[in-house]
């Protein structure tokens, strides 16, 4: 007689949007083509590290890797499922008594056909028992994005309800989430649905950009640098509660006429989150276009005026961009506050001999003109007349009139026009 040990599987499971897949994981063998789970009490007690829960549960290591022994032989499909991915599966596999199958990869989804390499993260919520709790269904749907969105920008702990929309498993709902929902919406995992039982930095950046109106009420961008490769976004901004209060927000639709999900929240304890996620697959190149623009209102007395949105208490905290291989990266970002109107600063040096710098502020897009006349009121030379951005600027002038001549000691003033302003200072050049 041959005695032949029973077989053993090797293999590995990675999911989506993590670099450490270390993760509880429960198998199922079922005869090909079928749902039903094939009982092997020898298979189930060698292999099963979590006898509280329904199927077979394994531990992945780091690496996503696995084994399983004394598997039976037969004819069989392998079904993996971690919690808040929907399930994968290899769909046949042949084993005799005595084999080692390696390579194992149980990530195909529904039809058979297509290997994600991963599992798909997002199912988070969808099925409901008779006590109300609700649980994945093993699809990602209108359900998930809800979840998601419900809990965006939240911390959760091992027992907070809206612990299953932290996908990625860092303890919060952020945009790594977010992204995962929206990549995945509409894609069914491996039938039937499944029930539980019960009882990284990159070279991205955005710039922030703040101005304050005459009423003292504050605007704060964020606008993306040059952003390319980009499946998601998520930003928070913290806020001082005794100087502001968020009265609006919203996000701009950066990914064109792309359908995306999009989030939003202030959880009432000084910070805002919003997010923004493409539905299905592929990128998009952002490029410089704002990404989010929330508005606050001061809070008591004493801000409203203030020249510059500098250091009155609102940061952003937190830029996360999310690309084609559903890996967050943290951005850089650079404050830029913009002016709350236009403004013509005093010459400097003044007097100054032979050139001088004047400075504007300009606190939207608009075609400004700056111009120097004499004491007799005759225009010597046009420094600007074009388009200019939002900002600060800074011109100089050489003590020449427009053909390049010098012009000679004296009083001289400067305009800034721009529209619905005019306003002039006065400079004294020194030979």
């Amino acid at each position: 007689l041959d005695f032949r040990p029973r077989a053993t599987l090797s293999g590995q499971v990675r999911l989506q949007g993590r670099t450490v897949h270390q993760s509880e994981v429960t198998f199922e063998l079922r005869p090909r083509n079928s749902f039903t789970t094939v009982s092997d009490s020898l298979f189930v007690a060698v292999n099963d590290v979590n006898t509280t829960k329904a199927g077979l549960q394994d531990t992945l290591d780091s690496p996503g890797g696995f084994t399983l022994t004394q598997v039976p032989s037969g004819v069989w499909q392998l079904a993996a499922h971690v919690d808040r991915y929907l399930e994968g599966q290899v769909p046949a596999f042949e084993i005799h008594a005595g084999d080692k199958l390696t390579g194992m990869d149980p990530t195909w989804l529904r039809d058979g056909l297509t290997k994600a390499a991963y599992l798909l993260g997002g199912d988070v919520t969808g099925w409901e028992d008779t006590s109300g709790v609700a649980s994945p269904d093993n699809e990602v749907d209108q359900l998930d994005v809800d979840f998601v969105t419900t809990y965006f920008g939240v911390s959760v702990s091992p027992t907070h309800a809206g612990r299953l929309a932290d996908v990625d498993g860092d303890s919060l709902v952020w945009v790594p989430d977010l992204n995962m929902v929206a990549a995945n919406f509409g894609i069914d995992g491996p039938q039937p649905s499944y029930r539980t039982a019960t009882g990284e930095t990159g070279d991205v950046g955005v710039r922030v950009v703040t101005r304050r109106d005459d009423s003292g009420r504050l605007t704060v961008s964020v606008v993306g640098d040059a952003l390319a490769g980009v499946r998601a976004y998520g930003l928070s901004l913290d806020y001082d509660e005794s100087r502001w209060r968020p009265v609006g927000g919203e996000l701009r639709s950066v990914f064109g006429a792309r359908p995306a999900l999009e989030a939003f929240h202030d959880d009432g304890r000084g910070r805002v989150h919003v997010g923004a996620a493409l539905i299905g697959d592929g990128v998009a190149d952002i490029g410089e276009r704002r990404l989010g623009e929330v508005l606050f209102q001061p809070v008591g007395a004493g801000l409203v005026g203030t020249a510059s949105a500098a250091g009155v208490g609102v940061n952003l905290t937190a830029a996360t961009v999310v690309g084609a291989d559903h890996l967050p990266r943290a951005a850089n970002w650079k404050r830029e506050v913009l002016p709350g109107g236009f403004a013509l600063h005093p010459a400097f040096p003044n007097p100054f001999n032979p050139e001088t710098t004047l400075r504007l502020e300009i606190p939207a897009p608009a075609t400004v003109r700056l111009d120097v006349y004499d004491a007799a009121g005759q225009r010597v030379r046009t420094l600007l007349s074009r388009p200019l951005s939002a900002g600060l600027h800074s011109v100089n002038w050489d003590g020449r009139d427009a053909d390049g001549h010098a012009v000679g000691s004296g009083t001289y003033f400067v305009r800034l026009e721009a529209p619905g302003f005019r306003t002039e200072r006065k400079m004294l050049l020194l030979r």
